[in-house]
């Protein structure tokens, strides 16, 4: 869909893009890396984009350069492997009990 957008509407699709990066990347910080570390909103705030600095330069430079030249097939044998496997296993294990 890009090739058809120039101008103002190509840089729509580029601002949503980033917005869906920093929304996930804060959902992220939110859900896997909670709490705070002061009663001042202000620091609070500063701690919380520190997390999500730190959480996108982790996501965007180590997983992106491990994977930069992963074909489809190559994705899918892996995810089909290995997390559907722990998947499969953390499933199990809920329904037994453990």
């Amino acid at each position: 869909p890009l090739l058809e957008y120039s101008g103002v509407l190509l840089a729509f699709f580029h601002m949503a893009s980033a917005l869906k990066m920093v929304v996930a990347l804060a959902l992220g910080v939110v859900l896997f890396f909670p709490g705070t570390i002061s009663d001042i909103p202000a620091v609070n705030l500063v701690w919380f984009v520190v997390k999500c600095a730190l959480f996108m330069l982790f996501t965007l430079t180590v997983v992106k350069s491990a994977t930069g030249r992963l074909r489809i097939e190559q994705a899918l044998s892996f995810f089909l492997k290995y997390p559907a496997g722990l998947a499969l296993l953390s499933l199990i294990l809920v329904w037994i009990g453990c």
